[in-house]
């Protein structure tokens, strides 16, 4: 289907998605992120919206998804964001 012709089409044209490398994950209660170099894949498992505190370029995305003041998941949604900056020390 389309969706996955995007998701073929993204691993072609971007290479963090053939890269070995992995940046790690973060999950909380009904959401997690997973990166590779400066592309971060993120998923929301709840039923409720939820926000994840990160910015980058949309590439592709299923459900209710928006990036403004963070990444804004609905319920059961899925985004793909590429350009995502790096994680600042603490």
């Amino acid at each position: 289907t389309g969706w996955y012709r995007l998701l073929i089409s993204l691993r072609r044209r971007h290479p963090a998605f053939t890269s070995p490398e992995f940046a790690g994950v973060i999950t909380q209660d009904t959401w997690m992120v997973a990166q590779r170099s400066d592309a971060v894949l993120a998923v929301n498992l709840g039923s409720e919206p939820v926000t994840v505190p990160m910015a980058g370029e949309l590439a592709a995305s299923w459900g209710d998804v928006t990036v403004e003041d963070g990444l804004r998941l609905g319920a059961h949604s899925v985004a793909v964001l590429t350009q995502v900056p790096p994680p600042t020390p603490e």
